[in-house]
């Protein structure tokens, strides 16, 4: 079963899955269009990306306040 891009549709954390279309290893153009809200939508890289964007910049702060 796909998880991809399960932290913004779904509230849930980022995937493996997630993490391999962020790094190209998966064609969104390969893939159906069942995610999002209405599951009619395809893989989201850029929104993808900014997930974990989010998630280096929190991980970022825990460390600066650690030290």
């Amino acid at each position: 079963m796909i998880m991809a891009y399960v932290f913004l549709f779904k509230g849930g954390p980022l995937t493996v899955t997630d993490a391999n279309l962020c790094l190209s290893r998966l064609l969104p153009e390969y893939f159906p269009k069942i995610f999002g809200k209405g599951q009619d939508q395809p893989l989201d890289v850029a929104a993808t990306k900014a997930a974990f964007l989010k998630l280096t910049e929190e991980v970022c702060t825990n460390i600066r306040d650690t030290f």
